[in-house]
């Protein structure tokens, strides 16, 4: 794929993820919630046929939660991915079925 191919899918790509200027960016000076959603965005561009994601909003405020949250599982589904998502935080399950959900048992089970 020629640079500017790819330079314009991850710009488009960082856009999606609400990071658009960040594509020159020291990944050192990114917040912990920034280097999570660039990591989901280095995940899903190349396409892959599995994805196994382990808390991937945990870091993320409440708001930010929601939208990337909801962009993934639409993205997850659009792309025809494979997706198994481990989480101890029952409102991050995709209520669609998008994917399969690993949570621990509770005590209450």
């Amino acid at each position: 794929q020629p640079i500017s191919a790819q330079r314009a899918a991850v710009s488009d790509m960082l856009a999606r993820l609400e990071l658009p200027d960040l594509a020159d960016a020291d990944p050192m000076s990114l917040s912990r919630g920034q280097q999570m959603r660039v990591s989901l965005g280095r995940a899903l561009i190349g396409r892959p046929r599995v994805l196994l994601l382990d808390e991937p909003f945990s870091a993320l405020d409440h708001a930010t939660r929601d939208r990337i949250k909801a962009w993934l599982y639409t993205e997850i589904a659009q792309q025809g991915v494979m997706g198994v998502l481990v989480t101890h935080q029952v409102e991050d399950r995709p209520v669609h079925g998008e994917m399969t959900c690993l949570m621990p048992r509770s005590s209450h089970d």
